[in-house]
């Protein structure tokens, strides 16, 4: 350029949303000399392109932490979509969700149980990561029957004894070993509580 001449503006089109490359064309430029007069058609002007790139966003996909009771049926699973851009809904990104020993009676005794997400690493503008949750199954009160008697030979009655974090409470064991209370709980699977059982 000539001494004290300058690009005073150029134009630039090029626009991309999605994941991708787009060009910048440049076009328009005006160059003027230090009086602020427009001396663009003193120079013969060679335009060329850029690259506009759009690299995916970060997801998370977290399953949702999750209770029920036991013997209940399973809540629906479900998930929480963070790190979506703005106008974006969370079903852009799909996961099915399960959950550790569905459907079988190992799945069914009190304790805790992952929720796992799972997908595609890249979806559409998105990379995602998936994190789990937990499923929890709290132990059930057990049923009132007024008329059971329940022998210490068949449940090894003991008072305040823990079982897998679970615990039998049984107040008075009469001199022939059989428990008779008028509100006594019927206890079940006694090797593997899933009751809380509190006399």
């Amino acid at each position: 350029a000539i001494e004290d001449d300058a690009f005073k503006s150029v134009t630039v089109t090029g626009s991309r949303t999605d994941v991708g490359t787009t060009d910048n064309v440049p076009s328009a430029a005006v160059i003027k000399n230090a009086d602020g007069d427009n001396v663009t058609d003193n120079y013969d002007i060679t335009y060329a392109n850029g690259t506009l790139e759009v690299t995916p966003k970060a997801a998370t996909v977290k399953a949702d932490d999750l209770m029920k009771e036991h013997n209940a049926a399973d809540p629906t699973l479900t998930a929480t979509v963070t790190g979506l851009a703005m106008g974006d809904e969370a079903d852009v990104i799909t996961y099915p969700l399960s959950r550790d020993n569905s459907g079988t009676p190992e799945g069914e005794k009190a304790g805790s149980y992952t929720i796992t997400p799972t997908g595609e690493a890249t979806q559409g503008n998105y990379t995602v990561t998936y994190e789990t949750g937990l499923l929890t199954i709290a132990p059930k009160k057990g049923d009132v029957n007024s008329d059971e008697s329940v022998d210490e030979t068949d449940i090894q009655i003991v008072t305040s004894v823990i079982f897998s974090g679970l615990y039998i409470s049984i107040a008075d064991v009469n001199k022939d070993n059989v428990v008779n209370v008028a509100d006594i709980v019927t206890i079940c699977d006694i090797m593997n509580p899933v009751f809380v059982i509190d006399f």
